[in-house]
């Protein structure tokens, strides 16, 4: 059995070393996709907020009153 132990033990490494290779590839993938789709002019959330501030600066909503919107809950 002890002929064995080296094989197992390397065996074992080598298992470790490839679930913190998959690990760190996966997170290597998810930061990018993440940060080039908060950070690209082309985003949902950029071109939502363009779209507001052209809303909010637009001359046909200027006269009317924005309020914000309070919602209540009766029984």
């Amino acid at each position: 059995m002890r002929v064995f132990s080296p094989v197992v033990r390397t065996t074992r490494q080598t298992g470790n070393l490839g679930v913190i290779l998959v690990g760190g590839t996966l997170f290597a993938i998810l930061t990018f996709a993440l940060t080039t789709e908060l950070f690209a002019k082309n985003s949902p959330s950029v071109l939502y907020s363009a779209a507001v501030d052209t809303i909010r600066e637009s001359d046909a909503v200027s006269p009317l009153p924005l309020t914000k919107l309070v919602y209540e809950y009766q029984n």
